[in-house]
């Protein structure tokens, strides 16, 4: 960590940034549209020595090119964005049928190597994103860039701002017709009271918006916002449903894409168990399956479903039974 330290602040002397001390917080980085540095590259750009071109990107240029750093008590902060933006978390509304967050704020960690998670995409093209930050569930949060090298350096061609399951990170660009999505997976585990331990994986969607990388809505075809681009992967829900009968729903999703959409794949398992009679097995009463096709489209994801999870299990005037276009029941 110390060794990372100095590394960071020695390259930030040399590009003469340096090590500050904090200063007072400027326009949060996750409201405030990134412009373009002028006569340079992209948003931000790091220059390396020609020498150095072919040599492999280590953390600390990463940082160097992403943020702007602070020696404080316990280490280095990413405290800043490359364009000065102080990196401020923002709680997601609960508009559009997201999951609302808890409104605690993160607390700032000092930079380290696992804090920068890299996806090199094999075409001098980089998916970074740097955690600045942690929550008390293990939720990272800091910049997401799509970045480029070449013989001069390294610049930023798009910037964002991601929160996201901190373990297990998988970062993915996929080219869909003319838009760019960004795919984020990551995991999050926890220790159940009787011993087991309990992981639930999420993947979150953004698509490039010139040099925005931004959180993308799911619309309907009439521009209806139906929820936000963050999909559970595994789910349970239970409820009763009278004479000690517990109702339990099971979900499981894979999002994938093709050459026109993202594809959500979808399976509900729903099952009844009598809490009356413990030795008897829970009842399986409906299995149902849906592909759903999102199409990117003008900084949103056009579909003509709603969630499977939405219809089956938040509404309260439809029954899980119900077979949907799409769905089909084993």
């Amino acid at each position: 960590m110390r060794r990372l330290a100095l590394l960071i602040c020695a390259g930030a002397l040399l590009l003469g940034a340096g090590c500050t001390k904090r200063a007072r917080p400027a326009a949060s980085a996750a409201t405030v549209a990134p412009q373009p540095q002028p006569g340079g590259r992209g948003i931000c750009s790091a220059p390396r020595h020609p020498n150095l071109a072919n040599q492999p990107v280590r953390a600390h240029d990463w940082l160097s090119l992403m943020a702007r750093l602070e020696l404080g008590r316990g280490g280095v902060f990413a405290t800043r964005d490359c364009l000065g933006r102080w990196i401020n978390y923002a709680a997601m509304s609960n508009a559009c049928g997201s999951t609302a967050y808890a409104q605690t704020q993160p607390r700032r960690m000092a930079v380290a190597e696992e804090t920068v998670i890299v996806r090199d995409l094999g075409d001098t093209t980089y998916l970074v994103w740097v955690i600045t930050h942690r929550f008390e569930d293990g939720d990272g949060y800091g910049p997401l860039a799509l970045a480029r090298r070449d013989n001069a350096g390294l610049w930023v061609e798009a910037m964002g701002i991601l929160r996201m399951h901190g373990d297990r990170v998988k970062l993915e660009r996929w080219n869909i017709q003319n838009e760019t999505v960004v795919s984020v997976s990551g995991e999050r585990c926890n220790q159940a009271q009787n011993g087991q331990r309990r992981c639930e994986r999420s993947t979150q969607l953004l698509l490039q918006h010139g040099q925005q990388l931004l959180a993308a809505p799911v619309v309907d075809p009439q521009n209806h916002c139906l929820e936000q681009a963050q999909f559970q992967l595994a789910r349970t829900h239970e409820r009763p449903v009278g004479s000690g009968v517990m109702r339990t729903f099971e979900l499981s999703a894979d999002i994938t894409h093709d050459a026109r959409y993202v594809v959500v794949e979808e399976r509900l398992l729903v099952r009844d168990a009598d809490s009356r009679s413990q030795n008897q097995p829970a009842r399986v009463v409906q299995r149902v399956e849906t592909k759903r096709l999102l199409q990117p489209y003008a900084g949103r994801l056009v579909t003509r479903q709603d969630s499977l999870w939405k219809r089956a299990v938040d509404s309260a005037t439809r029954s899980p039974s119900a077979t949907h276009s799409g769905e089909r029941p084993e």
